[in-house]
């Protein structure tokens, strides 16, 4: 009899499964919670539930301690978006950057099944800024972490969108909303089947 109800149940949680919303997760600095979290809300299935946590000024070591905080937006995510790495610029060597993204990613994967993707962050209008997020991208890039399911190249996606309309304008940092609108869009198209 406890097999027979085990298999009942383990059948409602299979269909269950097929038929709920695909939930994503992102997390990241202030990028994410000044954009809501890049309006991904606006380029997804109206079923699709989405969850964002920014903080302000984070980086990967601080994430690497506030993982739990993620998971209370959006406890069993199906997608896990991690758009991290422009305040990592300011403060750690491209090494240092790998380090702390493998010692984050090997601390994430504890902590869910959900599929992972990572974001190769744009460049920002600050030159110097950008020089150093370029190097922490090319390394990502040539070294993902281990286990996930893809890398986000919102670099790119900037290089390529051409001048107009402008994704930069008074804040060398923080986008325009077409700039958020954009990586919405490329995170949108990079995670959906």
């Amino acid at each position: 009899m406890y097999r027979g109800a085990d298999k009942k149940n383990n059948l409602a949680l299979y269909i269950y499964t097929l038929l709920a919303p695909v939930s994503t997760l992102i997390i990241g600095d202030s990028l994410t919670d000044l954009s809501h979290g890049f309006y991904l809300r606006d380029y997804s299935s109206p079923d699709a539930r989405i969850s964002h946590l920014g903080i302000h000024s984070s980086d990967f070591p601080e994430w690497h301690f506030r993982l739990n905080e993620a998971f209370s937006a959006e406890p069993f995510p199906d997608k896990f978006v991690v758009a991290i790495g422009t305040n990592d610029a300011y403060r750690y060597s491209t090494q240092d950057f790998l380090k702390n993204v493998n010692a984050f990613n090997d601390r994430l994967r504890l902590l869910t099944t959900a599929r992972i993707y990572y974001c190769l962050m744009p460049l920002t209008n600050d030159v110097g800024l950008g020089a150093k997020i370029r190097d922490h991208n090319s390394i990502l890039r040539q070294n993902p972490p281990q286990g996930i399911a893809g890398i986000i190249d919102l670099e790119s996606a900037f290089l390529n969108a051409g001048p107009l309309p402008p994704l930069y304008i008074s804040d060398p940092v923080h986008p325009t909303q077409d700039g958020y609108r954009l990586i919405g869009l490329t995170i949108s198209n990079s995670i959906t089947p």
